[in-house]
């Protein structure tokens, strides 16, 4: 095994005159993907394991069009191979080489943008894709699943548990290719994926899909609004899971079940208590009780979402929250969400708090060049700030795509995976950045399936209160 670190070319079928540099280490493994030499789209691609167990090859072999390893993780033998022609190719396969029955866990990629590249991922079982998306142009590079499984799970993107008889082999094959953008990604998925997996819960159909090709099992799921699609097709078995939402009833539905508990732990509950009493869900009086006695209680830090929560309350408890909410704002430390809250103050009902954005504009501005700050938080930023120079530019830019890219790719979404709350923020944000387009249908699926599955994740009330901000007409 060499020491150093290698460097192949490829051109693939569209990736410009420029062509691509890929950085090999010495084990292997691909550490980077270079557009033109320069903008660094993918920093990993390969096997980072077999459960626990971390894939170490002992043989190493790298040629001008072509990367292998083979060694042995998890009492497997495992060979990996990158091909570079018209397309990526890469093939992974496990193969049992002892006389038992072998049950190894699950095989695990290492996946990665890099810093110039943004990473979606779709993985539902037979039908999944990787999407290294381009921060300076349109097109993006696309490895789709032709032979295998790969599923999303807290440990990592890669196959379900897998057992292999003796003598049995699994094989993991992507295909790798040029896009003009996401829409021709969307167009390869299979002739029977349905337009959508976030619905309306009024257009509910029944069966979703229909082809002669598939076979479709639905299954409930703990979380009321999400169902879950088994698709038998020639391949394998694609997981699909499935919203169908009434934005009104949802909140109304958890509403009410924190009026029967009769007391709120937080600010974000009561923006969702005050989301079900504009949807005539709770009465003003539950709404108002349940609220005065929260904000009474002592103790609970100021927050972005508890300031947000005295505005829109006082027209239950009256219009001094006005000034409670400023004060409130004014001892928050710089971070997400101020700025949204701020402008909330602001906005007021005609009641302009004077030099509210003022004072917003010299306590947030470090933030800016923080390489600390969030892409959501610098995306918000840009509401009140403008110019600066260009490395900040660029920055900023790259931070609109992510948010741009969070809120709407469809069905995939950006790896490593984001906690709901901040995609929920991130939809806020979007709404109120200037669009020159008309809003797109995906940012109001991903409302949807953010709300359908609120239930299962542990910030169900933040991702439902910052929703409550994303008013996407």
């Amino acid at each position: 095994m060499t020491t150093h670190e290698h460097v192949l070319s490829w051109w693939g079928d569209t990736a410009g005159s420029a062509g691509v540099q890929i950085t090999v280490g010495p084990d292997g493994a691909l550490t980077g993907l270079l557009l033109g030499g320069s903008e660094r789209l993918a920093g990993a691609f390969g096997v980072r394991g077999i459960g626990a167990e971390a894939y170490v090859p002992d043989d190493v072999r790298i040629e001008a069009d072509e990367i292998e390893t083979a060694g042995t993780c998890a009492g497997v033998a495992v060979r990996v191979r990158h091909s570079f022609d018209t397309v990526w190719r890469v093939r992974i396969s496990l193969t049992n080489t002892g006389e038992a029955p072998v049950r190894i866990g699950r095989l695990l990629l290492d996946v990665a943008p890099g810093s110039d590249g943004l990473l979606e991922v779709f993985g539902a079982g037979a039908v999944a894709y990787l999407t290294f998306h381009s921060l300076s142009a349109a097109r993006c590079l696309s490895l789709r699943l032709i032979r295998g499984d790969l599923v999303t799970g807290p440990d990592g993107l890669g196959t379900p548990e897998l057992e292999l008889a003796p003598g049995g082999r699994y094989q993991v094959v992507l295909s790798g290719d040029w896009y003009a953008g996401t829409d021709a990604v969307r167009q390869r998925l299979p002739l029977w994926f349905p337009d959508s997996l976030d619905h309306v819960a009024a257009d509910r159909v029944d069966p979703l899909i229909e082809h002669p090709d598939v076979a479709v099992t639905v299954r409930d799921t703990e979380a009321p609004d999400l169902a879950l699609l088994d698709v038998a097709e020639p391949r394998g078995v694609a997981r699909l899971p499935v919203s169908y939402v009434d934005e009104d009833l949802s909140y109304g539905r958890i509403a009410r079940e924190l009026v029967t508990r009769g007391e709120l732990a937080s600010a974000a509950e009561g923006l969702v208590v005050m989301r079900a009493v504009a949807d005539h869900q709770v009465s003003h009086d539950e709404a108002g009780g349940l609220i005065e006695a929260y904000l009474d209680r002592p103790g609970d830090a100021p927050n972005p979402l508890r300031v947000i929560l005295l505005l829109r309350a006082r027209d239950l408890l009256g219009p001094e929250l006005i000034a409670r909410a400023a004060t409130e704002l004014a001892a928050l430390p710089p971070g997400p969400g101020v700025l949204l809250a701020g402008l909330h103050l602001a906005t007021a009902d005609g009641a302009v708090v004077d030099g509210t954005l003022e004072d917003l504009a010299g306590r947030l501005v470090g933030l800016l060049t923080d390489p600390t700050t969030d892409p959501v938080t610098l995306a918000e930023l840009q509401l009140l700030y403008a110019g600066g120079p260009a490395e900040l530019a660029e920055r900023l830019a790259r931070a609109r795509q992510e948010v741009e890219l969070l809120c709407t790719t469809e069905p995939g979404e950006l790896w490593p995976p984001r906690p709901d709350a901040e995609t929920a923020r991130a939809l806020a944000v979007r709404a109120l950045l200037p669009n020159p387009q008309a809003e797109p249908p995906a940012a109001h699926r991903r409302v949807r399936r953010l709300i359908a599955r609120a239930l299962t994740q542990p910030d169900t009330m933040d991702t439902l209160a910052w929703l409550t901000l994303a008013a996407l007409g």
